[in-house]
Protein backbone atom coordinates (compact mmCIF):
# COMPACT_ATOMS: atom_id res chain seq x y z
CA UNK A 1 0.00 0.00 0.00
CA UNK A 2 1.21 3.33 -0.93
CA UNK A 3 0.39 6.13 1.56
CA UNK A 4 -1.65 8.89 0.05
CA UNK A 5 0.48 12.16 0.91
CA UNK A 6 4.30 10.95 0.95
CA UNK A 7 3.91 8.61 -1.16
CA UNK A 8 5.25 5.72 1.85
CA UNK A 9 5.17 2.33 0.86
CA UNK A 10 3.84 -0.26 3.30
CA UNK A 11 3.81 -3.72 3.83
CA UNK A 12 0.49 -5.70 4.01
CA UNK A 13 0.03 -8.87 6.04
CA UNK A 14 -2.07 -11.12 4.17
CA UNK A 15 -5.45 -12.55 6.19
CA UNK A 16 -5.57 -14.55 8.82
CA UNK A 17 -5.87 -17.92 8.04
CA UNK A 18 -9.82 -18.45 9.10
CA UNK A 19 -10.71 -15.87 6.96
CA UNK A 20 -9.66 -17.56 3.65
CA UNK A 21 -9.94 -21.14 5.07
CA UNK A 22 -12.29 -23.49 3.40
CA UNK A 23 -15.43 -22.45 1.14
CA UNK A 24 -17.99 -22.02 4.44
CA UNK A 25 -16.95 -18.30 4.49
CA UNK A 26 -16.34 -17.68 0.93
CA UNK A 27 -19.00 -15.24 0.32
CA UNK A 28 -18.58 -13.37 3.50
CA UNK A 29 -17.01 -9.87 2.58
CA UNK A 30 -14.20 -8.31 5.26
CA UNK A 31 -16.45 -5.54 7.02
CA UNK A 32 -19.59 -8.39 7.94
CA UNK A 33 -17.38 -9.81 10.22
CA UNK A 34 -14.60 -7.23 11.25
CA UNK A 35 -17.23 -4.34 11.73
CA UNK A 36 -17.63 -3.44 15.42
CA UNK A 37 -20.57 -1.89 15.80
CA UNK A 38 -23.49 0.50 13.90
CA UNK A 39 -26.28 2.81 14.71
CA UNK A 40 -30.03 1.31 14.67
CA UNK A 41 -32.70 3.73 14.41
CA UNK A 42 -36.32 1.92 13.72
CA UNK A 43 -38.67 4.07 14.71
CA UNK A 44 -39.63 7.21 12.91
CA UNK A 45 -42.51 9.13 12.89
CA UNK A 46 -42.83 12.33 9.85
CA UNK A 47 -45.93 14.43 10.11
CA UNK A 48 -46.50 17.83 8.12
CA UNK A 49 -48.09 20.54 10.45
CA UNK A 50 -49.50 23.83 8.89
CA UNK A 51 -48.83 26.07 11.45
CA UNK A 52 -44.74 25.03 12.15
CA UNK A 53 -42.30 27.69 10.89
CA UNK A 54 -39.81 26.19 8.29
CA UNK A 55 -37.44 26.77 5.07
CA UNK A 56 -37.85 26.12 1.32
CA UNK A 57 -34.44 25.03 0.38
CA UNK A 58 -35.62 25.44 -3.33
CA UNK A 59 -37.02 29.00 -3.07
CA UNK A 60 -34.58 29.86 -0.56
CA UNK A 61 -37.15 31.25 1.83
CA UNK A 62 -38.90 31.13 5.00
CA UNK A 63 -42.43 29.54 5.15
CA UNK A 64 -45.29 28.20 7.34
CA UNK A 65 -46.09 24.47 6.91
CA UNK A 66 -42.96 22.34 7.45
CA UNK A 67 -42.33 18.40 8.58
CA UNK A 68 -42.01 17.72 12.28
CA UNK A 69 -39.99 14.02 12.72
CA UNK A 70 -39.50 12.45 16.07
CA UNK A 71 -37.31 9.69 16.33
CA UNK A 72 -37.45 7.06 18.41
CA UNK A 73 -35.79 3.29 19.44
CA UNK A 74 -31.80 4.32 18.71
CA UNK A 75 -29.52 1.94 20.06
CA UNK A 76 -25.67 0.61 18.78
CA UNK A 77 -25.25 -3.06 17.63
CA UNK A 78 -23.69 -5.29 15.89
CA UNK A 79 -24.71 -4.54 11.99
CA UNK A 80 -27.98 -6.75 9.94
CA UNK A 81 -26.13 -9.21 7.44
CA UNK A 82 -27.93 -9.32 4.03
CA UNK A 83 -26.97 -9.83 0.37
CA UNK A 84 -25.19 -7.53 -1.84
CA UNK A 85 -25.05 -8.16 -5.65
CA UNK A 86 -21.64 -7.53 -7.14
CA UNK A 87 -21.35 -6.11 -11.29
CA UNK A 88 -19.75 -10.04 -11.53
CA UNK A 89 -23.54 -11.34 -10.52
CA UNK A 90 -21.38 -12.76 -7.47
CA UNK A 91 -23.42 -12.16 -4.21
CA UNK A 92 -21.77 -11.53 -0.96
CA UNK A 93 -22.66 -11.50 2.57
CA UNK A 94 -22.03 -7.58 3.77
CA UNK A 95 -23.37 -5.22 6.38
CA UNK A 96 -26.99 -3.22 6.71
CA UNK A 97 -29.14 -0.68 9.13
CA UNK A 98 -32.71 0.11 8.68
CA UNK A 99 -32.48 2.81 6.17
CA UNK A 100 -35.71 3.88 6.95
CA UNK A 101 -38.74 2.07 8.94
CA UNK A 102 -40.59 5.32 8.77
CA UNK A 103 -44.65 6.19 8.92
CA UNK A 104 -45.52 9.75 6.97
CA UNK A 105 -48.83 11.17 7.72
CA UNK A 106 -50.76 13.92 7.41
CA UNK A 107 -49.65 14.90 4.01
CA UNK A 108 -49.53 18.64 2.87
CA UNK A 109 -51.64 17.74 -0.24
CA UNK A 110 -53.61 14.62 1.15
CA UNK A 111 -54.23 15.01 4.70
CA UNK A 112 -55.88 11.55 4.89
CA UNK A 113 -52.89 9.34 3.16
CA UNK A 114 -50.35 7.69 5.38
CA UNK A 115 -47.26 5.91 3.99
CA UNK A 116 -45.16 2.81 5.95
CA UNK A 117 -41.80 2.09 4.80
CA UNK A 118 -39.55 -0.52 5.92
CA UNK A 119 -36.08 -0.22 4.56
CA UNK A 120 -33.00 -1.21 5.06
CA UNK A 121 -29.63 -0.13 3.32
CA UNK A 122 -26.27 -1.37 3.08
CA UNK A 123 -23.49 0.50 5.36
CA UNK A 124 -19.81 1.17 5.75
CA UNK A 125 -19.92 1.84 9.27
CA UNK A 126 -15.87 3.04 9.40
CA UNK A 127 -15.83 1.02 12.83
CA UNK A 128 -13.95 -1.79 11.55
CA UNK A 129 -11.93 -3.80 14.28
CA UNK A 130 -8.85 -5.78 14.17
CA UNK A 131 -10.74 -8.77 15.75
CA UNK A 132 -14.34 -10.55 13.73
CA UNK A 133 -16.91 -11.00 15.56
CA UNK A 134 -17.32 -14.33 17.18
CA UNK A 135 -19.60 -18.00 15.59
CA UNK A 136 -22.22 -17.30 17.65
CA UNK A 137 -22.98 -12.89 16.82
CA UNK A 138 -23.58 -14.14 13.54
CA UNK A 139 -25.18 -17.79 13.68
CA UNK A 140 -27.44 -17.36 17.15
CA UNK A 141 -28.11 -14.10 16.61
CA UNK A 142 -31.99 -12.76 16.04
CA UNK A 143 -30.61 -9.40 14.98
CA UNK A 144 -27.62 -10.64 12.30
CA UNK A 145 -30.55 -12.84 10.38
CA UNK A 146 -32.53 -9.28 10.24
CA UNK A 147 -34.97 -11.06 12.73
CA UNK A 148 -34.00 -7.67 15.40
CA UNK A 149 -33.24 -8.02 18.85
CA UNK A 150 -34.20 -10.48 21.10
CA UNK A 151 -33.68 -13.76 22.35
CA UNK A 152 -33.11 -16.89 19.68
CA UNK A 153 -33.04 -20.54 21.46
CA UNK A 154 -32.12 -23.79 20.42
CA UNK A 155 -34.25 -26.47 22.22
CA UNK A 156 -34.33 -30.41 22.94
CA UNK A 157 -36.46 -31.02 20.19
CA UNK A 158 -34.75 -29.64 17.66
CA UNK A 159 -37.06 -26.35 17.27
CA UNK A 160 -35.67 -22.48 16.98
CA UNK A 161 -37.49 -19.68 18.73
CA UNK A 162 -37.33 -16.50 18.38
CA UNK A 163 -38.58 -13.83 21.03
CA UNK A 164 -38.56 -10.40 20.00
CA UNK A 165 -37.31 -7.43 22.22
CA UNK A 166 -39.12 -4.82 20.35
CA UNK A 167 -43.06 -5.47 20.25
CA UNK A 168 -44.79 -5.50 16.62
CA UNK A 169 -45.59 -2.74 14.37
CA UNK A 170 -48.96 -2.46 13.41
CA UNK A 171 -48.37 -1.58 9.90
CA UNK A 172 -46.78 -4.68 9.26
CA UNK A 173 -46.78 -7.21 12.29
CA UNK A 174 -43.04 -7.36 12.18
CA UNK A 175 -40.85 -6.34 15.33
CA UNK A 176 -40.12 -2.84 15.12
CA UNK A 177 -36.51 -3.24 14.38
CA UNK A 178 -36.30 -6.55 11.98
CA UNK A 179 -35.88 -6.56 8.55
CA UNK A 180 -37.54 -9.94 8.00
CA UNK A 181 -39.80 -12.17 9.80
CA UNK A 182 -38.33 -15.16 11.58
CA UNK A 183 -37.55 -17.76 9.33
CA UNK A 184 -39.68 -15.56 6.37
CA UNK A 185 -38.25 -13.24 3.76
CA UNK A 186 -38.97 -10.60 1.56
CA UNK A 187 -38.68 -8.80 -1.90
CA UNK A 188 -36.53 -6.35 -3.43
CA UNK A 189 -38.83 -3.44 -2.15
CA UNK A 190 -37.53 -3.89 1.61
CA UNK A 191 -34.10 -2.49 0.35
CA UNK A 192 -32.61 0.56 -0.88
CA UNK A 193 -30.43 -0.50 -3.52
CA UNK A 194 -31.87 -2.73 -6.66
CA UNK A 195 -29.04 -5.39 -6.10
CA UNK A 196 -29.16 -5.98 -2.35
CA UNK A 197 -31.59 -8.29 -0.51
CA UNK A 198 -32.11 -10.11 3.19
CA UNK A 199 -31.14 -13.69 3.44
CA UNK A 200 -33.53 -16.13 1.41
CA UNK A 201 -35.63 -18.60 3.69
CA UNK A 202 -32.78 -21.20 2.77
CA UNK A 203 -29.90 -19.16 3.45
CA UNK A 204 -31.68 -18.34 7.04
CA UNK A 205 -31.77 -22.11 7.77
CA UNK A 206 -28.40 -23.06 6.45
CA UNK A 207 -26.76 -20.35 8.95
CA UNK A 208 -29.36 -21.69 11.98
CA UNK A 209 -28.05 -25.59 11.50
CA UNK A 210 -24.51 -24.12 12.21
CA UNK A 211 -25.82 -22.10 15.08
CA UNK A 212 -27.60 -25.39 16.21
CA UNK A 213 -24.05 -27.24 16.32
CA UNK A 214 -22.91 -23.99 18.36
CA UNK A 215 -25.37 -24.73 20.86
CA UNK A 216 -23.27 -27.36 22.19
CA UNK A 217 -20.11 -26.96 20.59
CA UNK A 218 -17.54 -24.51 21.24
CA UNK A 219 -16.44 -22.54 18.33
CA UNK A 220 -12.36 -23.12 19.17
CA UNK A 221 -13.32 -26.78 19.53
CA UNK A 222 -11.65 -29.42 16.54
CA UNK A 223 -15.40 -30.51 15.01
CA UNK A 224 -16.15 -26.94 14.32
CA UNK A 225 -12.67 -25.62 12.91
CA UNK A 226 -13.20 -28.68 10.59
CA UNK A 227 -16.72 -27.64 9.57
CA UNK A 228 -14.93 -24.44 7.80
CA UNK A 229 -12.93 -26.76 5.38
CA UNK A 230 -16.55 -28.01 4.52
CA UNK A 231 -19.88 -28.02 6.57
CA UNK A 232 -21.67 -30.77 4.60
CA UNK A 233 -18.87 -33.61 5.10
CA UNK A 234 -19.38 -32.64 8.77
CA UNK A 235 -23.36 -32.94 8.65
CA UNK A 236 -23.27 -36.38 7.21
CA UNK A 237 -21.07 -37.80 10.10
CA UNK A 238 -22.26 -36.53 12.56
CA UNK A 239 -23.44 -38.28 15.71
CA UNK A 240 -26.55 -39.89 17.13
CA UNK A 241 -26.11 -37.22 20.00
CA UNK A 242 -26.29 -34.54 17.81
CA UNK A 243 -29.92 -32.60 17.56
CA UNK A 244 -30.42 -30.91 13.90
CA UNK A 245 -33.26 -28.49 13.54
CA UNK A 246 -36.97 -29.39 12.36
CA UNK A 247 -38.44 -27.06 10.55
CA UNK A 248 -42.47 -27.69 10.25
Amino acid sequence: MITKNKNVKLQLKPPAQICVEGKSHERLSCNSCHTEWVSHCVGCHTEYDPNLEGYDLLDNKDIMGSWRETPTDFYVDYPVLGIRKEKSGKEMIDTFIPGMVVTIEKMKNNPDKKIFKRLFAPIFSHTISKDGRNCKSCHNNPLALGYGKGGLTFDKNGKWVFTPQFSNHKEDNLPKDAWIGFLKTRDETSTTRNNTRPFSIAEQKRILVVGACLSCHDEQSEIMKKSLTDFDIILDNISSKCILPVWN
